[in-house]
């Protein structure tokens, strides 16, 4: 969580991890991609990997709140425009089969992303996540040695907007 600048006093602590890296719920799915990212670039240059799973957004006097969460990664690219065009292909290939209404807009205040090859998701005017790649600071603190490129979308508000 820390290589990442997530604040693990703001996550709900287990209060029995199976191991001593899983003492919170995660909030993010981006660290543990780029723990994969690190582990892979070792055996393969290049790659796409993607995770579902849960996330757990911290809630003032209350449980957090779960939502399930998508990231689709490209690492080891030598092209990263061709990359987020590629994944950016995924994004509209979604929106188009399910009628959503998609929008783009960049993102230029975020340390853990590029400040110019970065854009915030909007499905129906509403912000569901991510396009870009990763800073180049936060990969260096995985060990990641060539750029970046993640989809990171929070499914479960897809899915609620493909009902409206």
């Amino acid at each position: 969580m820390k290589r990442y600048d997530l604040d693990p006093a703001t996550a709900m602590r287990v209060f029995n991890p199976l191991t001593s890296d899983l003492t919170h719920l995660r909030t993010s799915l981006m660290p543990s991609l780029l723990r994969d990212v690190e582990s892979n670039q070792g055996e393969v240059s290049a790659g796409k990997v993607f995770e579902l799973s849960r996330i757990y957004e911290p809630r003032e006097k209350d449980l957090p709140a779960e939502r399930t969460h998508l990231v689709i990664a490209e690492f080891g690219v030598e092209n990263v425009e061709k990359a987020f065009l590629d994944l950016k292909g995924v994004l509209v290939a979604l929106c188009d089969r399910t009628g959503l209404n998609l929008q783009l807009d960049r993102v230029v205040a975020d340390e853990r992303w590029h400040p110019t090859r970065t854009a915030r998701i909007y499905v129906n005017g509403e912000a569901l996540g991510r396009l870009g790649q990763v800073a180049g600071d936060v990969a260096d603190r995985f060990g990641v040695k060539r750029p970046v490129v993640v989809l990171e979308l929070d499914l479960e508000s897809v899915v609620s907007a493909m009902h409206e």
